[in-house]
């Protein structure tokens, strides 16, 4: 079995380091990548970054690991999704990006190592043109905390599996006419192997169209088997329910009897269009296309740009999200209405009137010189089609000053699967420091400076007043004027992976989410105290009329519209952070009730 692994491993590596050169394509120009973290100790290298080739899909990407000594070793690893750098790139960026593995290797001391990276595209191999260094750590598991979010083990333990939500997806409505068989796992013994061609030639037999997955690298020789990658176990619900699996089949349960056994029956179909993916589009069509397979509807995922070459006759709708090519899209709807098929368009922010957001803060930023062309093709787009989805009961009442022909329908934001088991996994690892008080703002993007300058004041104050209060900032934020001084006791963290943000909201006592007092801001939803509510921390937010309707005040979150109110709940639980606790795990127990989009009605189609 390892022989044969390693034979397939160098023939992959053979296959990079020596292509089929095409000089009329100069691709090194389109080539993008950053290594944030490369370490490793004496059995192991931890990597992780990015790479892509823009307007190219590129499944794999080969690390070369490289001593002074003239010694090498490279090994091939999947690219995975980093929406992080999706959201920053654009449109441009297509496909895959994200590194990120651990990989068993042996270290010399002696010898200085540096990591190249590669990939390949249309039979050209892209090289980086600089390495990067590798630093080595005495103690990975607690010098580099990223190695404590790996991905799945090499062996599957089926304890560790999300088994209710498995078992639960694969009880739910057909989506597709195959019998769809998903095999988890890395390492197979050849008496699981043996049965399991007997359990896949008994299914087979069975059905007359099955589909098998891989999910995993364990070496199943067979026709017909689509290998998936390396899935992490909180991808595997979502995953399921998308792949419409039937049975799941791992090493140690062979025996694991059919979940489920139904008769086919014809299921509606959308096809959702996005013109460039972000934390958003995550929010408003992942999240969407979740709902609708766990009520038996498919759907398809299809960018923009790839729209003209859709058979649209195969669905009964398409949602649009929040694009602005107005000739594509006017296409697009065109065709639609050609083949009866619903048009729906998804917006999720007051985009579409700019004369009443042009005086907004943010507005004056040089990234938004050109948005009332963007505002405009939003409206222009928007005037198309047959329904509008909006996120909240305010941009609903937008929609309709503007649209008052229109069906207009509200979808609120919610938690996906994978969302709430990254963060169960943070709840699990919870740790509130006892000699501190942190208070955490979540922002992502700079056009929220002007919303946390308006409680800065009050941040200073108490900061002053209480040295036990510290503040944790996540993502691009100007520090307001008030702060300064106050550094020794303000942590910043970067921008990054929706995944990875969980642990650290956790693990401060207090969120906050003030909002200026505008309709724009009225229209937001309320993810940040949901994201907060998955992970029992309690949320301080401005008061408007949109978080009205959602916080219950003072039972699973706070309210405030004025500076003196900010000071007084802040103040109350610096004072007694018993009372927040318990305000977040009342939001805890709601957001479980009510926020996941699975248990959601579906009210759109």
């Amino acid at each position: 079995m390892l022989n044969i692994v390693r034979k397939i491993k160098q023939r992959l590596i053979n296959n990079i380091h020596q292509p089929e050169q095409n000089d009329d394509t100069n691709l090194s120009d389109k080539l993008y990548h950053n290594i944030e973290t490369a370490v490793m100790s004496e059995e192991s290298l931890y990597v992780r970054g990015w790479i892509y080739c823009e307007g190219y899909f590129v499944e794999n990407v080969c690390l070369t690991l490289k001593g002074n000594d003239g010694s090498t070793e490279s090994v091939i690893v999947p690219l995975q999704r980093r929406e992080d750098v999706k959201c920053v790139m654009g449109p441009k960026l297509y496909g895959n990006c994200g590194i990120e593995c651990m990989t068993r290797i042996t270290m010399d001391k002696s010898v200085t190592y540096t990591l190249q990276i590669s990939i390949c595209v249309i039979g050209q191999t892209l090289i980086a043109e600089s390495d990067y260094p590798v630093q080595v750590v005495s103690n990975p598991a607690s010098d580099v905390p990223q190695l404590e979010d790996k991905l799945l083990d090499f062996d599957v333990d089926e304890e560790k599996l999300p088994l209710e939500y498995m078992k639960a997806c694969v009880g739910r409505p057909k989506t597709t006419d195959a019998y769809n068989v998903a095999i988890l796992g890395n390492e197979w013994d050849d008496k699981s192997q043996s049965k399991l061609k007997k359990i896949i030639k008994k299914i087979r037999g069975k059905y007359d169209n099955v589909c098998i997955y891989r999910v995993g690298n364990v070496m199943f020789r067979e026709e017909g088997v689509v290998q998936l990658g390396d899935y992490y176990r909180e991808i595997l619900p979502a995953l399921i329910l998308e792949k419409d699996i039937d049975i799941v089949l791992t090493p140690s349960c062979m025996d694991m009897p059919t979940f489920i056994d139904k008769h086919v029956t014809k299921t509606k179909k959308i096809a959702c269009f996005i013109d460039y993916y972000s934390y958003a589009a995550r929010y408003r069509v992942e999240h969407l296309r979740e709902q609708l397979q766990w009520n038996g509807i498919a759907s398809d995922y299809y960018m923009l740009h790839e729209a003209a070459g859709v058979n649209l006759s195969v669905y009964q709708a398409i949602l649009v999200y929040r694009c602005s090519d107005y000739e594509k899209v006017e296409d697009l709807v065109h065709r639609a209405g050609a083949c009866g098929v619903a048009t729906y368009y998804d917006v999720d922010d007051y985009v579409f009137e700019y004369d009443e957001i042009s005086q907004l803060d943010f507005m004056k930023d040089p990234e938004y010189r050109d948005f009332k062309m963007k505002a405009d093709a939003i409206k222009k787009c928007l005037a198309l089609f047959d329904s509008v989805v909006v996120s909240t009961e305010q941009l609903k009442k937008g929609a309709l000053q503007s649209f008052s022909q229109k069906r207009v329908v509200v979808n609120r934001n919610g938690a996906s699967m994978e969302m709430r088991l990254w963060s169960e996994k943070a709840l699990q690892n919870k740790k509130l420091a006892e000699d501190k008080f942190i208070i955490g703002y979540f922002s992502g993007s700079g056009t929220h400076n002007r919303d946390f300058a308006l409680v800065a004041p009050v941040l200073a104050k108490i900061m002053q007043q209480y040295k036990q209060v510290e503040l944790l900032i996540a993502g691009c934020m100007e520090l307001p004027a008030e702060l300064e001084g106050l550094d020794k006791r303000i942590r910043r963290i970067d921008f990054m992976d929706w995944r990875r943000l969980p642990q650290y909201i956790a693990n401060v006592h207090l969120n906050i989410q003030p909002l200026q007092d505008t309709f724009f801001h009225s229209c937001k939803s309320e993810n940040k105290w949901m994201e907060a509510a998955l992970v029992a921390t309690p949320t301080i937010a401005s008061k408007n009329d949109e978080l009205e309707r959602v916080i219950k005040h003072d039972v699973d979150g706070v309210l405030c519209n004025s500076e003196l109110q900010w000071e007084k709940a802040i103040v109350r639980f610096v004072e007694r952070p018993e009372e927040a606790v318990a305000i977040g795990e009342q939001a805890y127990k709601r957001v479980i009730q009510e926020y996941m989009v699975v248990e959601r009605e579906l009210k759109i189609f």
